[in-house]
């Protein structure tokens, strides 16, 4: 017991030390709701029977229940999406649905970064030259959405679908590891609001989980017995999560390789080169498709669309920096000691919802490296590392570190394996708590992805009482908020049954041009003016 309460204690230290060291790591409430979980666990240690409920199948169809009702849920509260990396993610799952890789502009671009174009959102690339505009993202997501917005169904489906397939995988996987109670970790995983905040988001983290389950589904499988089917299996694993994100997929596929060249615990020979040649064989169809996909939207193989965004819309190092002008928002610009305090400040309170229970997970991890040959704790401590290189730590929305999404089930396998073997009162009332408590943080923290997406629909809320033949125009700044960052405008070809909504350009002739050149020429013109409240929103005519 003495060891289960020195690891809680390490794990918690970064959450603790995150406000005193950078006050964006965490979120009003994040600490205090983690740390308010101990006293339960200390609670139901007393409270419930020493003799746990013996394993019925009844968790695991919970789990699958709580995953669908409360990330669909969570998704239909929202007016649109929290970060503009979703909006960019459903704008390209649109455009594949429609059979094209490129949706045309429509209208002449204005190239003057200060003018911007009428229609213009972040994350999207427009390309004056081919009149062509697309997402900067990888394409895996948008293809995983394609279909569902091809048949006019709800886009939740997708990160909903995602979310009950990792459930699936996780009580197979932790089956897989020997745990006596897989049904634990299913219904763990669904509580997680770690795992909730995401499965109700389009972020592209939604996508990759279950592949990365599914992979260490065959990992397993590869060390065990064998088989090279297994081993292409594990490639194109490795491939999709390249298709989804590249720098996540190249992190997995080298956290997999040593486990091809070890023993098993058993003794039983390693899978070996042959295998990791078959994996790269089932890698490659996925890696030619990015090859293919950069080259047709950048016009280079090795230039891929979020590079081509980055060098020409930035962000960028600011002036009297040494490189004052070149893009800051690529791999290898971030502060890597400031990146670890970030992904260890949000761990510290993702795993459980509990402060300080990742330790749990890592420590499980390194007790289960024979079984899987390092590879749970290789990709553990690789994603977090990797990604302290990049500026940027991911949307404060989702509360845990989004970046090693990706490790979140192997974590919640490698703590139960530790408990497994805890005092009874441990091994009972831990689990127990994250249970409860779980969905209690969720809601509590989906409110400020709520506030954040109603923030963003402000013009559209404000639309509403328009014309249905309206124009509303996205003022320019300067405002108490960035309308480029926040507010998206229509994009063609635009709704006929409400008022569209544009972003207003540097000058008066510039509007109105652009206006006439899209076909809204003849149409009567409002100004959004955001007040400091939503309530205190306005319209009022567009008079240059």
């Amino acid at each position: 017991m003495r060891g289960l309460v020195l690891a809680l204690a390490a794990g918690a230290l970064p959450g603790l030390a995150a406000p005193w060291l950078d006050a964006r790591i965490l979120q009003p409430g994040d600490l205090a709701g983690a740390a308010l979980v101990l006293p339960l666990v200390l609670v139901l240690a007393r409270l419930v029977p020493s003799t746990p409920p013996r394993p019925t199948g009844l968790a695991l169809g919970l789990a699958l229940v709580c995953t669908a009702v409360l990330g669909g849920a969570a998704h239909l509260r929202l007016p649109t999406t929290v970060t503009n990396d979703e909006a960019a993610i459903l704008f390209q799952a649109d455009t594949f649905a429609s059979g094209r890789l490129a949706a045309p502009l429509g209208h002449r671009p204005y190239a003057d970064p200060v003018a911007h174009c009428p229609t213009h959102r972040r994350q999207v690339y427009e390309d004056a030259e081919r009149g062509l505009r697309f997402s900067k993202y990888a394409p895996g997501p948008a293809l995983f959405l394609a279909p569902l917005r091809a048949a006019g169904l709800p886009a939740a489906f997708g990160p909903v679908l995602a979310g009950l397939l990792s459930v699936l995988l996780l009580h197979r996987l932790a089956r897989r590891y020997g745990l006596a109670a897989p049904d634990r970790a299913a219904l763990l995983l669904a509580t997680s609001p770690f795992f909730l905040l995401v499965t109700s988001s389009f972020q592209s983290e939604a996508f990759t989980l279950p592949a990365a389950l599914a992979g260490f589904l065959l990992l397993l499988r590869l060390r065990r017995s064998g088989g090279r089917a297994a081993a292409v299996g594990l490639g194109a694993v490795a491939g999709w999560i390249f298709l989804c994100r590249p720098l996540t997929g190249v992190v997995f596929a080298l956290a997999c390789l040593p486990a091809l060249l070890r023993r098993g615990e058993d003794g039983r020979p390693a899978p070996g080169p042959a295998a990791v040649a078959a994996a790269v064989l089932g890698g490659l169809p996925f890696l030619a498709a990015s090859l293919c996909y950069d080259h047709a939207l950048t016009g280079e193989w090795l230039l891929s669309p979020y590079q081509l965004y980055a060098r020409d819309f930035g962000p960028f190092f600011p002036a009297g920096h040494p490189r004052a002008g070149q893009p800051l928002d690529v791999y290898g610009n971030g502060d890597p000691l400031t990146g670890l305090l970030r992904q260890a400040g949000r761990w510290s309170v993702a795993l459980f919802g509990i402060l300080g229970a990742v330790a749990l997970g890592f420590w499980g991890l390194w007790r289960l490296r024979r079984r899987d040959g390092g590879a749970g704790l290789a990709l553990a401590v690789l994603l977090p590392f990797a990604y302290a290189f990049h500026w940027y730590s991911g949307h404060w929305a989702y509360l845990g570190p989004l970046y090693a999404f990706e490790s979140l089930g192997l974590l919640l396998i490698g703590a139960l394996v530790l408990l497994e073997q805890a005092p009874p009162a441990w091994r009972r009332a831990l689990p127990l708590a994250a249970v409860v408590a779980g969905p209690v943080l969720f809601l509590v923290r989906f409110r400020l992805a709520e506030d954040q997406a109603r923030e963003r629909w402000r013009p559209q809320a404000a639309a509403a009482a328009a014309p249905a033949d309206a124009v509303v125009l996205i003022p320019r700044p300067p405002l108490a908020v960035d309308p480029g960052k926040l507010f998206l405008p229509d994009l063609p070809p635009f709704p006929a049954d409400r008022p569209v909504i544009l972003r207003e350009l540097s000058t008066p002739g510039r509007t109105r041009a652009a206006l006439a050149e899209l076909g809204l020429g003849d149409r009567p013109v409002l100004r959004f003016l955001p007040g400091t409240l939503p309530e205190e929103d306005l319209l009022q005519p567009y008079e240059p």
